[in-house]
């Protein structure tokens, strides 16, 4: 199993993606929105998704970056690349009585981010999961290295979030390896110690 089966494999499932790309639009953020759909590509292949959607890979990965700028027409392209038709609807008279909890749980570190969430620590974090805490908590919770499993460490989801974005805006050319080098760079251990 690959890291990509592994960590977005899921969103290969229509309905999976439907709703990855549509939690990450109620959170109004188009950086958000681009790395759900940044997900989604790579859980079908960006070879396949250039080839179905006539983009060539670079350009992909430039228009998927939370600084991409991408046109309604390259969204829609690559949209209907992975199966998914753009669609609007009027706004629901029902919208505002969303419940608290939904929001908390499309905002959760597990929900927004898998790759960080999977890196969760089990033990040290006791009951407290993933889904319950918010992307932009400033509470310590605790970390496990990718790379290196006895390496933890204490930090809060905002700060560990906002590192995983910095690095993911400032790669020049993110690929899955990238991906990962990324995830694992968030490890005080392995940055101390050069790994």
């Amino acid at each position: 199993m690959s890291f990509r089966d592994h960590k977005t494999g899921y969103l290969v499932d229509p309905k999976a993606a439907i709703d990855s790309l549509n939690d990450s639009l109620a959170l109004k953020d188009k950086s958000e929105f681009l790395f759900a759909l940044y997900n989604v590509v790579l859980a079908q292949g960006f070879s396949e998704v250039s080839r179905r959607s006539g983009l060539n890979r670079e350009g992909l990965y430039k228009i998927l970056r939370p600084s991409g700028n991408p046109s309604i027409s390259a969204l829609i392209i690559i949209l209907e690349a992975i199966g998914i038709e753009l669609q609007v609807h009027p706004i629901s008279r029902n919208a505002s009585k969303i419940t608290p909890i939904k929001l908390e749980r499309i905002n959760s570190i597990a929900h927004s981010y898998p790759a960080l969430a999977a890196q969760w620590h089990p033990r040290e974090n006791k009951s407290l999961s993933a889904r319950d805490v918010l992307v932009t908590s400033r509470k310590l919770v605790w970390w496990l290295c990718p790379k290196n499993a006895s390496h933890e460490w204490a930090e809060t989801t905002l700060s560990r979030v906002n590192k995983f974005k910095k690095s993911f805006l400032s790669s020049a050319s993110f690929t899955e390896k990238t991906f990962v080098t990324q995830l694992h760079q968030g490890c005080p251990h392995c940055a101390r110690n050069n790994e």
